[in-house]
């Protein structure tokens, strides 16, 4: 395998404040690095679609997205108020979603590293599914409010085309 994904999930789960990459594939990766930046335990990582970034989120209320051929911090997209939990690249990498344990999901366009939406708290229970318009706009599905977390959110996802977020 060119990459321990393993070794990035056992990372994150153990609370790691480490990401290692391990081997090349087709020569991509210069090797392996360590990536410093994140003051607090490490919860998530994701590689964008086409390898070239890695976001991560940690206990320091951050995400930061990392350059894969250099290992340098591109940026760091703060505005949670409590732990990153969970982070995601959209399908085409132009997007990052993020879930807290402040019960806030942000969405973030990567090339202008800025936040394009929060959702708001509101009580419901189960999952939360919304849509994206063709603008990037996010529009609640049938039966849920567009922010739905009373509690941390632990896990997001945009869809295999990118037009949906869940969490």
């Amino acid at each position: 395998s060119f990459l321990s994904r393993g070794a990035a999930s056992t990372a994150a789960a153990l609370g790691l404040r480490l990401v290692h990459w391990v081997g090349k594939p087709q020569g991509s990766f210069p090797g392996s690095y360590t990536l410093r930046g994140h003051a607090g335990v490490l919860r998530s990582v994701a590689f964008s679609p086409d390898g070239k970034w890695i976001v991560s989120g940690a206990d320091d209320n951050l995400a930061k997205i990392w350059d894969t051929a250099t290992g340098a911090e591109v940026c760091t997209l703060t505005g949670h108020a409590k732990w990153v939990r969970s982070v995601a690249f959209s399908p085409d990498g132009t997007r990052v979603v993020t879930g807290s344990n402040d019960t806030l999901v942000k969405m973030w366009d990567v090339a202008a590293r800025a936040e394009v939406w929060t959702s708001v708290w509101h009580d419901c229970q189960g999952a939360c599914l919304c849509s994206i318009d063709e603008e990037g706009r996010i529009i609640p599905n049938a039966g849920c409010p567009v922010a739905c977390h009373y509690n941390a959110v632990f896990s997001v996802a945009f869809s295999s085309d990118g037009t949906r977020v869940v969490s």
